[in-house]
């Protein structure tokens, strides 16, 4: 066995920085990988650009990897590409994984959404909640790839909002992962089993980037999403959930953490290092709650007598795409109770400078505007 060590300033894919993620950015990354990627049109979307797949490998552990199914959710997809990038070195590490497993990489399944920055495909359709209607192309060619290919392992890779923290912890829940329900009933058969071991490997190596930063995300079954009906199908799956890292708005932290949780995962497969790994370790970890908000605004009745003491201004994010680049703006505030929630910028108005900044409710826009931009 041989397992490298991770270097990802060595590894890291150039010019992708910013959460906008264009195809000319990818194009411009993948036209350099070498003749051991194999590339598809698998088909096209409702606005007929092009589906790709990138495959690599010779091994006999099939590995399907999908990301931005939700078109504004493009962290998975620059950290997939850094993985891609990984793999496209020639190193001893590659050499064995390449005869060990064969990896299909669908780096945008919906193309139409990651043009326009948006959840939903053209059509407006949620691709996650369409893995039975099978209403939309991007859902058929994921499907028939599926079926054609018939994995070892499925990683549907997504972004997660900046609200959710681990368990009580007052930590952001950076990376959240789950081994998505194969019923009603939660059971835990052999093949979801699978996927919560190697959730167990990825887990004590996020630990030591984010203590306490991993959480475990709800498995309530629905067998409309993906994961769950491939789960059902019998497929290991596991779900990835790229979430907030402490200042980090363009996930350039988490984006790094998300390629470090592929290799791992990799390992963690080709080398059969999970079946060491017990379920009640993946069970231990806290599931994601949602306890914060972008911003908190603490007695804000000190400006506004509309406003009483003990409450506090929640604000929330909005991500809009402006002239190619993400801007974040701020949502209307809500009035809660002043310790129902954490802000992941909190001001507080008895304090003078902070009371100085913000005199007035137009002021306080233009205070959150410019922190986050």
């Amino acid at each position: 066995m041989i397992i490298k060590e991770f270097n990802y300033s060595k590894i890291k894919a150039l010019g992708i920085d910013e959460r906008y993620l264009s195809q000319d950015q990818i194009d411009q990354i993948t036209s350099r990988f070498s003749s051991s990627w194999k590339h598809k049109t698998i088909g096209y979307s409702v606005e007929k650009r092009p589906v790709y797949s990138w495959t690599w490998g010779q091994g006999p552990q099939k590995l399907l990897m999908w990301s931005q199914m939700h078109g504004n959710e493009s962290t998975t997809t620059r950290g997939l590409l850094d993985l891609m990038c990984l793999l496209d070195q020639d190193t001893e590490w590659t050499r064995q994984i390449y005869s060990l497993c064969t990896i299909c990489v669908i780096p945008v399944l919906n193309p139409d959404g990651a043009h326009a920055y948006t959840r939903s495909n053209a059509a407006g359709i949620d691709l996650n909640r369409d893995a039975q209607d099978l209403s939309q192309p991007e859902s058929i060619l994921l499907r028939s790839l599926y079926e054609d290919w018939s994995p070892s392992f499925c990683f549907n890779l997504h972004d997660q909002r900046t609200i959710y923290n681990v368990g009580n912890d007052q930590v952001p829940a950076t990376m959240s992962f789950l081994a998505p329900a194969a019923d009603e009933q939660l059971t835990v058969p052999e093949h979801r089993a699978k996927a919560m071991q190697v959730i167990v490997d990825i887990n004590e190596w996020l630990q030591s980037y984010i203590p306490q930063g991993v959480g475990r995300y709800d498995d309530a079954y629905n067998i409309n999403c993906v994961g769950d009906t491939f789960q059902t199908l019998g497929t290991p799956t596991i779900l990835f959930e790229a979430g907030h890292y402490p200042d980090d708005y363009q996930r350039t932290n988490t984006r790094a953490l998300v390629c470090l949780s592929l290799y791992t995962a990799i390992n963690s497969i080709c080398f059969d290092l999970f079946v060491y790994q017990d379920i009640d370790q993946y069970l231990a970890i806290p599931q994601n709650e949602k306890k914060y908000v972008d911003v908190l605004i603490k007695n804000p009745y000190r400006i506004n007598s509309a406003w009483k003491p003990g409450q506090a201004l929640a604000i929330t994010l909005e991500e809009k795409l402006i002239g190619g680049s993400v801007s974040w703006l701020p949502t209307t505030p809500l009035v809660v109770e002043e310790n129902a929630f954490w802000g992941l910028k909190t001001y507080d108005v008895l304090l003078a400078q902070e009371h100085l900044l913000l005199q007035t409710k137009t002021d306080i826009w233009s205070v959150i505007q410019k922190s986050f931009n």
